[in-house]
């Protein structure tokens, strides 16, 4: 008996996966293959096993999912099947918006404050 509370569709396609870290020269990238994906997970079959509660960003097309990794098992031709619960989703457009906001951030943290004289 099938549990999930959302269909979930075909979609055989290659992504790329990025194994996400707090310091960003660790994060690793990974290509994967997407099996199947529904509102809120997705099925890929990787050549590497992840671990349970890792966060990742995967990549399709124009659009980016982050999630974590609820389930990886081992399959019978010497992939692993990953299973992943996402959080996020994000177009193109909506990366542009965050990387203005950051870039603008960055430049107000950068510029020098106002000298104000002391009287």
């Amino acid at each position: 008996m099938d549990r999930r509370k959302e269909p979930r569709f075909l979609a055989k396609q290659p992504v790329t996966l990025t194994l996400l870290n707090i310091d960003p020269k660790e994060e690793k990238v990974f290509d994967a293959a997407l099996l199947n994906i529904s509102g809120r997970g997705m099925s890929l079959e990787t050549s590497l096993s992840f671990e349970i509660n890792s966060a990742i960003r995967v990549d399709i097309a124009q659009q980016v999912f982050l999630g974590e990794v609820c389930h990886c098992q081992p399959a019978e031709n010497g992939t692993y099947l990953l299973g992943l619960y996402c959080k996020e989703t994000m177009k193109d457009k909506d990366l542009y918006q965050m990387y203005r906001a950051l870039m603008d951030e960055e430049e107000n943290l950068t510029s020098k404050p106002e000298r104000i004289p002391i009287p």
